[in-house]
């Protein structure tokens, strides 16, 4: 006599998904901040810290708006062609040379651009060109003030996020109030600025900006003696961008 088996009732569907979830969802585990029709059970097992470190990078990553169709994502649109950008950047640093020119860098820099075109072929992003007076202030045995102005090219990448990170090179011309390096140097000189940094989309039009930029003063021989000053600077700034 063969007795009769009997199968287990069968789960709803949707219930048995949620019991069949091997890996918790990042966004079930931030709990209401992100919710879903159908959260797995399995995402109550992410530990709270993990969620509030999920949570902090969507807030820095996040594009800045949802695109619609023909739209650039993130940033993109705060550098896209014929936007004009008025900020500047404020910061310090000190000379590369310690042994022979030490010396410690104040620099203020006011800065005008214009986005001249862009291209989302290799490195997505955007050539912009910026016009830069910008004052140092030296301190060596004595303080001196250079007073420059330096034309930038200078390179957006788009990311599709807040985060836009920054190439640029700058070139122009300086008069300082002292010899400058005053081992020799000369009151005019010639300025060099590569730089690197990132910008991080504050609202719809704002930028705060991070950079670090190597700086170099030298006559290019025009005078009989050419010692060069190497300095690096850290610098902070706003934009907005029209």
């Amino acid at each position: 006599m063969t007795a009769d088996r009997t199968e287990p009732p069968a789960l709803p569907e949707a219930e048995a998904r949620s019991y069949s979830c091997r890996s918790p969802e990042p966004w079930g585990a931030a709990g209401r901040l992100f919710p879903r029709r159908s959260r797995s059970r399995c995402s109550d097992a992410l530990p709270a810290g993990l969620c509030g470190l999920l949570l902090a990078l969507w807030l820095v990553l996040a594009p800045t708006s949802s695109p619609g169709a023909g739209e650039p994502a993130g940033n993109a649109g705060l550098f896209a062609p014929g936007r004009l950008t008025v900020g500047g950047f404020v910061g310090g640093g000190f000379s590369l040379q310690p042994e022979t020119r030490s010396a410690t860098l104040f620099a203020l820099f006011p800065r005008l651009g214009y986005v001249l075109a862009e291209q989302v072929h290799v490195l997505p992003g955007s050539l912009e060109v910026a016009a830069e007076p910008g004052y140092v202030a030296v301190w060596q045995s004595q303080a001196a003030s250079v007073f420059s102005l330096s034309v930038f090219l200078k390179y957006n990448v788009f990311t599709g996020t807040r985060l836009t990170p920054f190439a640029e090179f700058g070139a122009g011309v300086s008069e300082a109030t002292r010899a400058m390096p005053e081992q020799g140097g000369s009151h005019f000189n010639f300025v060099l600025q590569p730089g690197l940094g990132l910008q991080y989309a504050v609202g719809d039009r704002n930028t705060l900006d991070l950079e670090w930029r190597y700086i170099h003063l030298s006559n290019a021989t025009l005078f009989p003696s050419d010692p060069s000053l190497n300095g690096s600077l850290f610098l902070i700034g706003f934009s907005h961008h029209f």
